[in-house]
Order: C-alpha cells, then sequence, then structure tokens
C-alpha cells in the first residue's frame, strides 16, 4: 500500500531559505542608494504637499471667517436697514396723515369760504333785482297816478331847467 515517505527539510529548505536570504542582501545592496534617494524624494515631495495642504487649509478658514464676519455683517446691516426703514415708513405715514388732515381742513376752509362768497354774492344780485323791480313798480306806479297835466308841468319845468344850465 502507501509508504510512509519523509519529506528531507535539511536538504530543500535549508538551501532554499540561504539562496533567498543571499538574493535579498544582494538587492538590498545594488537597490538600497536608488530606493534611498526614491523614497528621501518621495519625503520632500510629501513634506511640500503637507506644507502646501496647510497653507491651503490656513487660507480656507481665514476666507471662511472673513465670510461669516461678512454675513454677519449683513446680518446686522439687514436687521438695521430693516428698522430705519420701518422708522422711516412710520414718519412718512404721519407726514401724508397730517397732510392729508391739513388739505381737508383746507378744502373745508375753502368751500365755507366760497360758501360765503357765493351767499353774499346771491344777496346783492337778489337786493339788485329787488331795487330794480321796486324802481320799475315805483315808475309804473307814479305814472299811473299821475294825469297828463301833471306831467306836461314836469315836462316843461325840467325843459326849462335844461336851457337855463345851459
Amino acid at each position: 500500500m502507501h509508504e510512509h515517505v519523509e519529506i528531507p527539510w535539511s536538504q530543500l529548505l535549508i538551501p532554499q531559505f540561504f539562496n533567498f536570504a543571499l538574493f535579498l542582501v544582494a538587492l538590498i545592496y545594488i537597490l538600497r542608494k536608488p530606493l534611498k534617494e526614491h523614497f528621501s524624494g518621495r519625503l520632500a515631495q510629501f513634506e511640500s504637499h503637507r506644507k502646501k495642504a496647510e497653507q491651503t487649509k490656513a487660507e480656507a478658514e481665514r476666507k471662511h471667517y472673513d465670510v461669516e464676519v461678512q454675513l454677519r455683517q449683513l446680518d446686522q446691516n439687514a436687521q438695521k436697514s430693516v428698522t430705519e426703514a420701518e422708522a422711516e415708513a412710520e414718519v412718512l405715514r404721519t407726514k401724508i396723515v397730517r397732510e392729508a388732515h391739513d388739505a381737508a381742513k383746507r378744502a373745508g376752509e375753502d368751500v365755507e369760504a366760497l360758501a360765503a362768497f357765493e351767499f353774499q354774492r346771491a344777496l346783492a344780485t337778489l337786493r339788485t333785482q329787488i331795487v330794480n323791480t321796486s324802481v320799475i313798480e315805483a315808475e309804473g306806479s307814479l305814472m299811473k297816478k299821475m294825469d297828463t297835466p301833471i306831467k306836461s308841468r314836469l315836462n316843461d319845468e325840467f325843459t326849462r331847467k335844461l336851457q337855463a344850465a345851459k
């Protein structure tokens, strides 16, 4: 059947480990300087990127702070502007109401003055009409009451006075 076979560790693995270790030592010796230069270059590049990132972060934080300050100022200015606008609106409203009240008062006074003027004019017109009507009625009444001899005597006297005045 099967035979039990043992692996010869000392003959296979030890020489392979020795060869591998020798290969690693030779590889490290040969690549030591280029690897050192490569990694030191990478380290310098990393450091420059880190410094640049720190500067960018610091500038971004400063800009962020500036923006926050500006936002706070804008908020304060907005509140101040709203308060000022409300105060100006109240002053303007009061002024408009006062001007409207004054205009209404002046209009009332003007209407009263116009009504008084129109009343006086109508009264004067009525007086004139009454006087004219009275004169016409008086003349008519006198003409009816006067007879012809009185009229002719008055006309003669009037004519004499006119001739004497000339």
